[in-house]
């Protein structure tokens, strides 16, 4: 299992961003990699991780996006039935609660890859460290 905290960012059209608020045509004129998004999120909400988060941020409140920032975990796991259960299971067990979680396209036959949002990111990551030396 492979892990790193990543930053993700929410970005939110303002009022005043017009019918052309798409946030992700947007960064495709910038050549950041979005290497995650939520799709559950409301439409006018786009939820993502992406390469150079800060200059993402930066580009996206110049096109009249309110952006929001936080820290999440990108995990890496293997197509192992029952894996994310385990996982969250030994998050709970020390008192963490998973918020959510949503995929990204990253990943291969054997793996793939998850981003998770918990309250206490330090804590999760050094459980997953942890845990990470059992598989």
């Amino acid at each position: 299992m492979i892990h790193s905290i990543e930053t993700q960012l929410s970005a939110d059209p303002d009022d005043d961003s017009g019918p052309n608020s798409d946030p992700s045509a947007i960064l495709l004129r910038t050549g950041l990699n979005i290497k995650a998004s939520d799709t559950a999120q409301p439409p006018e909400v786009f939820r993502f991780a992406a390469d150079r988060s800060s200059e993402a941020k930066t580009f996206l409140e110049e096109n009249g996006f309110f952006v929001k920032t936080e820290p999440v975990i990108a995990l890496q796991v293997n197509r192992e039935k029952g894996r994310l259960t385990q996982m969250t299971r030994s998050l709970m067990d020390t008192g963490i609660c998973v918020d959510y979680v949503y995929p990204s396209p990253a990943g291969s036959r054997e793996t793939k890859q998850l981003i998770l949002k918990v309250a206490n990111v330090p804590l999760a990551y050094r459980v997953l460290t942890e845990l990470s030396r059992d598989y």
